[in-house]
């Protein structure tokens, strides 16, 4: 009985973690300059006019007080060849900045 509880536990275990980890990679998702929103694209070319290699992805936020809002999170190359890497609200408030 005990390894009966201890089997279903674990396969209870790895079907959640798959099932997390499956909507997190459906969460992100890939996008141009003209599907993110204009108060976002707005921020970036203001405070990055010559910024190059420019890649945007949309992402659903899982933990912290914005849990379950979508983020737009822009990767670029500054004109010091320096990657970076922001993460902006769709009205283009600044959430998190990296240098790489």
């Amino acid at each position: 009985m005990f390894k009966q509880k201890l089997y279903a536990g674990l396969i209870g275990g790895v079907l959640m973690l798959g099932l997390t980890l499956s909507n997190q990679a459906m969460a992100d998702k890939d996008l141009t300059e003209a599907e993110v929103p204009e108060g976002a694209v707005k921020w970036f070319k203001q405070a990055y006019p010559k910024a190059t290699n420019v890649e945007w992805e949309q992402k659903k936020v899982h933990i912290g007080k914005r849990r379950g809002e979508t983020v737009y999170e822009v990767e670029f190359t500054d004109e010091l060849d320096i990657d970076h890497e922001v993460r902006l609200t769709a009205d283009g408030t600044l959430i998190k900045g990296e240098l790489d």
